[in-house]
């Protein structure tokens, strides 16, 4: 089975939020699908919390992204004109 996965699965995860263990259990034994921008939105992601305090330091912060490396994520490639065209007729 193939799942798409969002960033906000994937930080869930990777933080050990009370809730990750719906996504190790939807996502065990599947391969997991993201566009290839995944890995800046964990970035992203992972700064913003360092920033606001939810991650104390910048070690902490590096090795959540060790973390999320580990993940074997298919990235696909994004092709935004054949993006539009789905959002437009959904």
């Amino acid at each position: 089975m193939e799942i798409l996965i969002d960033a906000s699965a994937i930080i869930a995860y990777i933080v050990g939020e009370s809730k990750s263990s719906i996504v190790v259990n939807t996502t065990e034994n599947a391969n997991l699908v993201s566009p290839n921008i995944l890995p800046f939105e964990i970035a992203n992601a992972l700064t913003k919390m360092l920033k606001k305090g939810i991650i104390d330091k910048i070690v902490d912060m590096l090795s959540l992204a060790d973390n999320f490396q580990i993940i074997l994520i298919n990235l696909l490639d994004i092709y935004i004109k054949k993006s539009l065209e789905i959002a437009f007729d959904y």
